[in-house]
């Protein structure tokens, strides 16, 4: 699946010496149980048309200088897009909302990048058997584990013995301090993650702080401290098996409110055929002692349960089917895809607390 998804380099365009324009475009459709009215009181479904449902759209540039003895110059440029509005969709107002970095590569001391750059956390998809699509490992994260940084510093060591180290660093820009942010934006954020890759085993794990602006870790899923282990197993060429633990906590949560959270799921997936591949998870999101707010998840927990295929028509293009059933328990209200936390955060599409929810999407993805 990796050769699948990263299918873009091989068949992208070259349009200047050095620059090569490449793509992704995912689109379909999607039907989604209990969702709240716009008065918070009701519960109905939608069908939908959607752009991003297993994997973000995307367009970007993306250019490499060979320096020679090893050393080279690359740079990535990459706006998110929504093909149902015709829209860009991360970032804003952002001319390059997902990636926009600079590196320079050299054999024996690794990579340093500069730049916009997906958060560390994105790398959680290769222990995720739904590959951090919408019903996946971001559900119940809310999104935590697959942020995009802006300010990034980040280093990644050499491969040596199968193990390499990434730090990833984003200082706040703030004349106010060093861990606060500018107004409307993150704090300082830091990342450390080591990775083990075997021939059949593959081991990471991670620890991130994430800040808000004042510089203060106060909401589980948008400012706190987060630990991640997981694992990767493959039986053989068509058998992997995953698992996966998230511990997050905020400390600095206003007084009453819930303070961490644990997180952890696991599943497989199975080449079915050499077309056709099948994987399916069981995720649990389990918030400590608290209370909730507009913006604050309260003691809980909730089970989501997932399931998908995929059917390869070329290496370029595939169709999707991805299924989802969430479980809350009193007082949460998690959807089968990621949505602010808290009961009033700009999240309708969130049930109501202790509800059920259930989902279906499928669609077309192809690069070139």
């Amino acid at each position: 699946m990796a050769a699948l998804v990263a299918t873009a380099a091989v068949h992208a365009q070259e349009v200047a010496p050095g620059a090569t324009l490449y793509g992704r475009f995912d689109a379909g459709i999607s039907y989604t149980s209990s969702l709240r009215s716009a008065a918070g009181t009701g519960v109905g479904g939608a069908w939908r048309t959607q752009s991003g449902n297993w994997g973000a759209s995307w367009l970007g540039v993306q250019g490499k200088e060979e320096l020679g003895g090893g050393a080279a110059i690359s740079f990535v440029l990459e706006q998110g897009l929504d093909l149902t509005r015709g829209t860009g969709n991360a970032g804003g107002d952002v001319l390059f909302g997902r990636k926009a970095y600079l590196d320079y590569r050299t054999r024996e001391f690794g990579t340093l990048r500069l730049g916009r750059d997906l958060s560390l956390g994105n790398y959680q998809w290769d222990m995720d058997p739904m590959m951090q699509e919408l019903y996946s490992s971001t559900a119940l994260m809310r999104w935590r584990n697959s942020l995009v940084i802006n300010n990034a510093i980040g280093y990644q060591s050499p491969v040596l013995g199968g193990f390499d180290v990434y730090l990833q660093h984003s200082p706040g820009e703030s004349q106010q301090g060093y861990n606060r942010g500018m107004p409307g934006q993150p704090g300082r954020t830091d990342s450390l993650q080591l990775t083990y890759t075997g021939p059949m085993l593959e081991l990471r794990s991670q620890y991130s702080q994430l800040r808000d602006t004042d510089g203060r870790y106060t909401n589980l899923f948008t400012s706190s401290r987060e630990v991640f282990a997981g694992v990767a197993y493959k039986f053989d060429a068509r058998a992997t098996l995953q698992a996966g633990y998230n511990h997050l906590s905020a400390p600095q949560t206003p007084a009453g409110l819930a303070r961490r959270a644990d997180h952890f799921w696991f599943g497989g997936k199975v080449h079915a055929s050499g077309r056709l591949l099948l994987s399916s998870a069981l995720y649990r999101m389990t918030v400590g002692e608290g209370a909730g707010d507009a913006t604050h998840d309260g003691a809980g927990h909730a089970t989501l349960l997932a399931a998908g295929a995929m059917y390869s028509f070329s290496p370029r293009t595939f169709w999707y089917l991805s299924m989802a059933h969430v479980r809350n328990g009193e007082g949460a209200q998690f959807g089968v895809g990621a949505r602010n936390p808290g009961s009033n955060n700009n999240n309708p599409d969130n049930p109501p607390a202790g509800h059920v929810q259930s989902g279906v999407y499928t669609g077309i993805n192809t690069t070139f």
